[in-house]
């Protein structure tokens, strides 16, 4: 599936991606030494994760952008702006804050599958979630083809 000619190969370049990454934030972060050590570049460069964000990819798979973006918003903002300009409070509160995130992410899941997903209550209708019904792939009207009599789906050789 994965060998060479087979449909797949091209996957194999990811592995190389993940490996070549990681050394290109630490050539990033040589790169950086010489500037300021309180300059926001190299503090960046610094923490840059090689793992941690190709594998956060795969923490929730029907993650939008939308999640990934408001992630990426509360965490500078609790990680850049309030540590810089409030580092007591940081220090005391983040943590705290980060599990009550959770928390309510965990208990509003609750909610909403006990009060609509469990009694099959129809859901209220807005953008959000009816705009996505209106596609080529959810309505079967994207290309579509069917395997003839005697053929085969991909090449005819692996």
């Amino acid at each position: 599936m994965f060998g060479k000619g087979a449909i797949y190969e091209t996957f194999n370049y990811f592995w190389l991606l993940g490996g070549l990454l990681p050394v290109a934030f630490y050539v990033a972060a040589q790169a950086t030494r010489h500037m300021s050590p309180t300059g926001w570049v190299r503090k960046t460069v610094r923490t840059l994760n090689a793992p941690i964000m190709l594998g956060a990819m795969g923490w929730l798979p029907p993650a939008t952008p939308l999640s990934f973006s408001s992630w990426a918003i509360v965490g500078l903002v609790f990680n850049l702006g309030i540590r810089k300009r409030w580092p007591g409070w940081w220090r005391t509160y983040n943590y705290l804050t980060a599990a009550a995130l959770d928390a309510g992410l965990i208990l509003s899941t609750i909610i909403v599958f006990f009060a609509i997903t469990f009694p099959e209550v129809t859901i209220p209708q807005w953008w959000g979630n009816v705009d996505v019904f209106n596609t080529a792939d959810a309505s079967y009207t994207a290309i579509l083809k069917f395997v003839g009599q005697n053929e085969t789906f991909g090449p005819s050789s692996w």
